[in-house]
């Protein structure tokens, strides 16, 4: 999903895999349920710990999940790629290739149906906007001007 703030920036949302979406939602299942499972039993280091397993897998996943977003910046000609608590800043002068690829791997991306964008010396980041097509259109026109 695409949409324009205030500056006329291009904002794309990411794209989001079935696969993931159950994959987070075990993890997020499984914590409440360990969390609920020490009823009675609290410690200082359990209460800890259990904070620990909140953070790691309800907080930060939904985080990523709420954050994960690819902005084309005309003010500052760069592509803006937000994942979680994460941002990059890719000036569009030092992209050299975007494709589409399937690569594994960690990224700021949630889905497997990917964009390679290969930037600065031998960089590169993958990431998918649900829009491909028009992304990689109002992409490369900015790289061509």
């Amino acid at each position: 999903m695409k949409h324009t703030d205030d500056t006329g920036n291009s904002i794309f949302k990411s794209k989001v895999d079935l696969w993931l979406i159950i994959l987070l939602s075990i993890s997020i299942s499984g914590a409440t349920a360990w969390l609920i499972s020490l009823e009675g039993t609290y410690t200082a280091k359990g209460i800890a710990f259990g904070i620990m397993l909140l953070l790691v897998n309800i907080t930060l996943p939904i985080w990523f999940l709420l954050r994960c977003s690819y902005i084309i910046n005309t003010t500052t000609n760069s592509l803006v790629v937000r994942f979680g608590p994460v941002t990059w800043n890719i000036p569009f002068s030092s992209i050299s290739q975007v494709t589409n690829t399937s690569e594994l791997g960690f990224s700021p991306s949630l889905s497997l149906k990917r964009l390679k964008i290969v930037y600065g010396q031998g960089r590169m980041i993958l990431i998918s906007p649900k829009r491909q097509k028009q992304f990689v259109k109002e992409l490369t026109a900015h790289l061509n001007s």
